[in-house]
């Protein structure tokens, strides 16, 4: 039991992403406990949108690039982390019996005005409270939800500053990553996540801002993952990127960071064509350099915002920029601060020039996410 509870105070300590590496250290797994991503696996859709409890932590990522009328760019975030307390219930199917907790992060940046509004929740797996069902996408908390219907994703978010809701309609299969969706983080067996995106879910709605109402389209990008594991003692933090571009294909990277500054080799990226046909890249076959211009600071954190994006088998070169540079999730005591926000980017590939838009995430500034 002290030992649950020490697990669960760390957590609180240092969210705000706890779902994406854990802090169970990689062990032979025991009877009661909870699974590891040791092996690829068979994923069935829509079965694997939703709960996967036998894994300790799970989230639903969804971020997105908006416009209203005369062109007006937004970008918007909404995440629910899963953090499994045991992996089962027990006899006794009490519920109120919290076998998970949950956090929440949704934002909205207003990139005209430049400002950048955001809110967290934590709360408890109970009912009505906090929940995931198993078999198909359908995650809520409190005031907000996600739920594949019929013939479209519907999310509906109700904050005290800011709401929205948007209807989502995914146009293009799953994507897995790494080795058949089996993500690896580091070096040691289990120390990775299943994961898969969607990387267009073309998108309507309306935000409800304190600048007023605005109809809203564009795409999102979604993001599913789900194991137990861990940051090694020597990694930071990350940079990961999901990136639309101008000639209809797409890009997600990632680059896991030492404390000593180097790369985690097991760093990769995908690349997804125009035609939603995949292709991994290792940490080998891209490069992401920070330019120093792109220097940015907020309260003591300085994060590196102008980005250098190399792939030489797509003859690819590119800038990614943000729209705003205040898109900063702050340290209130129990969260470490990170950097998530939309981005432009602006390059070449193949000989031609290129756009795009995207959303970049930045920890590990300042604080490491593992705090020995």
């Amino acid at each position: 039991m002290k030992r649950s509870f020490l697990i669960l105070r760390r957590y609180l300590v240092i969210l705000p992403i706890f779902a994406v590496m854990g802090i169970l250290a990689p062990r032979p797994l025991l009877p009661g406990e909870f699974k590891r991503a040791l092996y690829p696996r068979t994923f069935r859709f829509p079965h694997d949108h939703g709960n996967h409890p036998a894994f300790q932590t799970e989230w639903w990522y969804i971020t997105g690039n908006l416009r209203s009328k005369k062109e007006r760019r937004w970008g918007y975030q909404f995440t629910l982390f899963r953090q499994g307390l045991s992996p089962s219930r027990g006899k006794k199917k009490n519920p109120w019996r919290a076998r998970s907790f949950y956090m929440l992060h949704a934002a909205i940046s207003d990139i005209k005005n430049k400002r950048f509004y955001h809110i967290k929740d934590i709360g408890r797996a109970g009912p009505g409270i906090c929940g995931v069902k198993t078999g198909g996408l359908d995650v809520w908390m409190k005031t907000a939800h996600l739920k594949q219907e019929e013939k479209a994703w519907v999310l509906n978010f109700r904050g005290s500053r800011f709401s929205f809701h948007l209807i989502l309609t995914p146009g293009l299969p799953p994507i897995l990553h790494g080795n058949h969706g089996l993500s690896q983080k580091g070096p040691r067996p289990g120390q990775a996540t299943y994961y898969y995106s969607i990387p267009v879910l073309k998108t309507r709605g309306t935000l409800h801002t304190p600048e007023g109402i605005f109809q809203v389209t564009g795409t999102s990008w979604f993001d599913h993952e789900f194991g137990t594991n861990q940051l090694s003692s020597d990694q930071a933090g990350w940079d990961w990127f999901a990136l639309h571009l101008s000639d209809h294909s797409h890009l997600m990277v990632y680059r896991i960071r030492k404390k000593n500054g180097t790369r985690e080799p097991t760093s990769s990226a995908t690349y997804i064509d125009k035609d939603g046909k995949d292709t991994h890249l290792t940490a080998e076959q891209f490069r992401l350099i920070p330019l120093k211009k792109g220097r940015h600071v907020v309260g003591g954190v300085s994060y590196p915002l102008i980005w250098k994006l190399v792939v030489p088998s797509l003859k690819l070169t590119c800038v990614l920029t943000p729209q705003m540079k205040s898109q900063v999730w702050p340290d209130d005591k129990r969260n470490i601060p990170y950097w998530e926000g939309a981005i432009d980017i602006s390059g070449v590939k193949n000989g031609h020039s290129l756009t795009g838009e995207g959303y970049m995430e930045l920890t590990g500034y300042g604080k490491s996410l593992r705090q020995d």
